[in-house]
């Protein structure tokens, strides 16, 4: 059999079978306090930008504990890509 990681994979597809299921088994003993939201979540800590991450506190839904921007994936070159997404945590954490 092929070794996934071993693959190239799309940010997407790379995040799903490594990074997602490695945090969700990590914050599985605090999921009372923070809860993740996986793709296209928004967070209105960031003015409603979109990441692909989001852990946000169970108690208040605006309160964004963590947020998560893949970029690039597994075995791929996607410069530009990496540049955009690193330019955008820049931007929607600058000053915070």
């Amino acid at each position: 059999p092929r070794k996934p990681l071993l693959q190239p994979k799309r940010e997407r597809t790379a995040a799903y079978i490594t990074v997602i299921e490695i945090i969700n088994d990590l914050f599985l003993g605090k999921n009372d306090v923070l809860d993740f939201k996986w793709i296209e979540v928004t967070a209105a800590a960031t003015d409603n930008t979109k990441w692909d991450g989001a852990g946000l506190t169970v108690d208040d839904a605006l309160n964004t504990g963590v947020v998560l921007e893949f970029a690039g994936g597994l075995n791929t070159h996607i410069t530009r890509k990496k540049n955009s997404d690193t330019c955008k945590l820049h931007k929607c954490t600058k000053g915070r």
